[in-house]
């Protein structure tokens, strides 16, 4: 598997890494507004769709992006 040469690049992590952080603290921020609305528990729930969703989506993708 061939890595390209952005995925090597210490930049551009470094950038991936500070995109995380930013979206990590707009959600902390807004959490609040999740959990007043929909409980904890539906908070949880909420969170747990999320990863299934991903996890669904990472079964249909079975093909690189170069073969699309």
């Amino acid at each position: 598997m061939k890595i390209k040469k952005h995925a090597k690049s210490k930049t551009q992590w470094f950038n991936v890494a500070v995109m995380a952080m930013g979206i990590i603290s707009i959600v902390e921020q807004n959490a609040h507004f999740l959990r007043e609305n929909f409980g904890d528990t539906g908070y949880g729930v909420f969170l747990m769709i999320l990863g299934v969703i991903g996890f669904i989506l990472r079964t249909y993708t079975t093909e690189p992006i170069d073969d699309k």
